[in-house]
């Protein structure tokens, strides 16, 4: 559903999109969260949250961390956390909680990119399962998204990558 729905969208708009078979997808992202280096390591993810009760997405690096206290500085927000996984599956049935491809405005959610991963000219994402991934430009994908950029995410700087420990952030103030 998903899935479909975000290609229909990359061939109605014309985007200029490959989607290549990538067997270890998933072991890529722990790769990279290790500071490895390997085919794919501009591989970003998508990060669902849960703003003030409505879900949102952030595009980060796959070798980084979301940071929820700068999301919820930055668009002043009650709270920001991570949804359960049901929430998640709720909204995205035909995709692994992990790959799912960075198109939310299709859902009417807002999105947030991380500003590192708009220094590379080409864009890497998962399309809904871990052996399934798309290259496109991302101006192409900026042009037809319109994200929020901002400093959102932080480098991994354990071994075996963590999400943070708590699953919200509400903060005081």
């Amino acid at each position: 559903m998903f899935v479909q729905k975000t290609i229909e969208f990359l061939r109605c708009h014309q985007a200029k999109y490959e989607v290549t078979a990538h067997p270890s997808a998933s072991r890529t992202l722990e790769a990279s969260s290790s500071k490895q280096r390997s085919p794919t390591s501009g591989l970003t993810r998508t990060v669902l949250v849960n703003v003030d009760g409505e879900l949102a997405m952030m595009l980060i690096p796959g070798n980084h961390r979301p940071r929820l206290d700068m999301l919820k500085d930055l668009i002043d927000a009650q709270t920001v956390r991570l949804p359960e996984d049901q929430e998640v599956h709720d909204v995205f049935p035909d995709c692994e909680i992990d790959a799912i491809p960075p198109f939310g405005t299709l859902d009417g959610m807002r999105v947030f990119v991380d500003e590192t991963v708009t220094r590379n000219p080409m864009l890497a994402f998962s399309l809904g399962c871990g052996t399934e991934v798309v290259e496109m430009l991302y101006g192409d994908y900026a042009r037809l998204v319109r994200p929020l950029v901002a400093p959102l995410a932080a480098p991994n700087v354990e071994a075996k990558p963590r999400m943070m420990a708590q699953r919200s952030y509400a903060g005081a103030g």
